[in-house]
């Protein structure tokens, strides 16, 4: 058994989690990830969808000709590989079983990277292929502390404070990345089999929760010749916060829509939301750092004088 830290919660399974690093000693795992039966049905579903199915506990996932995964009650991974099929293949597809695990225990989970600045922790949002990993590894050059890849959970304190917990994962970048950063002998497996897309640079060490320090919100626009940082103020930061929800369509339908919209309402009565619009390519990302960057020095500025 192998026993990880995965934003915040303690995990126990019986595969290893690629691009995770185990602890070195045994914990009191709050989840586990087993390998086991898996059924082809959710008995009791309140929601079904093209390959997945909720009841009131339980979350069923099936990923065609690779793996069925049921998630129970925010505590349990089960995972059925298809018979015939390289177990990594379906094994790929944990980390996302990991974010919707931490929704069902009614956690915030945001679909971003995160680095550490000074204390705090900065999150980049967006869709995929947007460039979060991307830019997280680029700070990380810069000797930022890397938090997190996949997702971000964030939770809100009695006191009204804004904590962060990274999943502590390697970044994954595209080969044509990986180049523009001259990163191949850093390079390691490929997140699945026939994809160039690779685990980056050295394990990352899980970290106690930080405070919220921003949210990026990463868009392309092809026309820009310079990346553009804008502050979202109000129902603009509310939405880019509703967007980056991981897995909105699993959320404890108990918690719903409504749930979703309290959250990113809390989140964005506090935060500080930026939506950083940049060009294609990697040309735009030596002045999007030095931009990112110059915006943490105002805010810390703003911060510090209230």
């Amino acid at each position: 058994m192998l026993f990880y830290s995965v934003a915040g919660l303690c995990v126990g399974s019986e595969v290893p989690l690629a691009g995770l690093a185990p602890l070195s000693e045994p914990v009191d795992a709050a989840a586990m990830i087993r390998l086991g039966d898996v059924p082809g049905h959710l008995p009791g579903a309140i929601l079904v969808g093209p390959n997945w199915m909720i009841s009131e506990a339980q979350l069923l996932i099936w990923i065609p000709g690779l793996a069925r995964f049921m998630l129970t009650d925010g505590q349990d991974i089960r995972i059925r590989p298809v018979p015939g099929r390289p177990a990594e293949e379906a094994l790929a597809f944990l980390p996302q079983m990991l974010g919707l695990l931490l929704q069902q225990r009614g956690r915030t989970v945001l679909r971003s990277s995160a680095v550490e600045v000074g204390g705090w922790a900065i999150l980049f949002c967006g869709d995929s292929g947007a460039g979060k990993s991307t830019f997280a590894t680029a700070l990380a050059e810069r000797q930022h502390r890397l938090l997190g890849d996949d997702f971000c959970v964030i939770d809100v304190t009695t006191e009204g404070a804004l904590i962060v917990h990274g999943d502590a994962a390697r970044p994954k970048l595209w080969a044509d990345a990986i180049d523009a950063f001259d990163q191949w002998a850093e390079t390691g497996d490929a997140v699945r089999c026939n994809i160039q897309k690779y685990h980056v640079g050295p394990p990352t060490s899980p970290a106690d929760g930080l405070p919220l320090g921003g949210i990026y919100r990463l868009r392309d626009d092809r026309r820009l010749d310079r990346p553009v940082i804008e502050p979202l103020r109000g129902m603009d930061a509310v939405q880019t916060i509703r967007q980056s929800v991981y897995g909105p369509r699993f959320v404890d339908p108990s918690r719903g829509s409504a749930g979703i919209l309290r959250s990113a309402v809390a989140i964005a009565r506090t935060a500080q939301v930026f939506s950083l619009t940049r060009g294609s390519g990697f040309g735009w990302m030596e002045d999007g750092l030095r931009s990112v960057e110059e915006s943490w020095d105002t805010s810390r500025a703003r911060r510090d004088n209230h």
